[in-house]
């Protein structure tokens, strides 16, 4: 049976889920993340609902090593993790924007909003920066403390997760508030016409 959906439906909420046990493990065992990561994947963490075992084989080898890889490159970032899945909820134009930050880092006080892409094949830089400056907005009103933000695509052509950092001055964060004040009012008034690109 061939099902309708694609095979490869889940992967990036799989790899999510995957990075977020690990560092979850890291924090609270206090073990090696390349150890964690292994055991995430060991604990049948990934899954992907509609591909056969082959694919799904092929699938969860790729997304095992490229986490390796990322744990490797990157290791004091997931030594650093303060909090993971963290929920944010704030009010914006009589709306409430809602939303779950991938990670947040502390390094020796320094606090860093971090959100992960599988790659930036479907999300475009732009969107993702939106995002983590949006929830920075999020916890600043809320009285937490962001020194940085950043986005994090872990596939890339060259084999080595791309770290690209986001700026959360004062005029940023006024400009992202405003961006979704437009499409909370738009969305409202029933006039929200979808912006069509090659990636969407």
């Amino acid at each position: 049976y061939q099902s309708g959906f694609d095979q490869m439906l889940n992967f990036g909420k799989s790899l999510h889920h995957c990075l977020r046990k690990a560092s979850e493990m890291v924090k609270s065992q206090n073990i090696d993340p390349e150890i964690a990561i292994e055991k995430t994947f060991q604990g049948g963490g990934f899954h992907l609902p509609y591909a056969g075992e082959f694919a799904r084989e092929m699938a969860e080898d790729s997304a095992k090593k490229t986490l390796l890889k990322y744990a490797k490159e990157r290791k004091k970032d997931i030594l650093n993790v303060h909090e993971v899945e963290a929920r944010i909820e704030f009010p914006l134009e009589n709306a409430t924007v809602a939303g779950r930050i991938d990670v947040i880092l502390d390094d020796q006080g320094k606090r860093e909003v971090r959100d992960y892409k599988t790659s930036f094949e479907v999300t475009t830089k732009e969107e993702s920066s939106l995002q983590v400056r949006l929830y920075a907005l999020g916890l600043m009103l809320g009285g937490g403390k962001v020194d940085k933000a950043s986005v994090a695509a872990l596939k890339t052509k060259e084999g080595i997760a791309q770290i690209d950092d986001v700026t959360i001055k004062k005029q940023d964060l006024e400009d992202a508030r405003s961006q979704a004040k437009i499409a909370i009012d738009s969305i409202k008034k029933g006039i929200w016409k979808p912006k069509i690109s090659e990636r969407c």
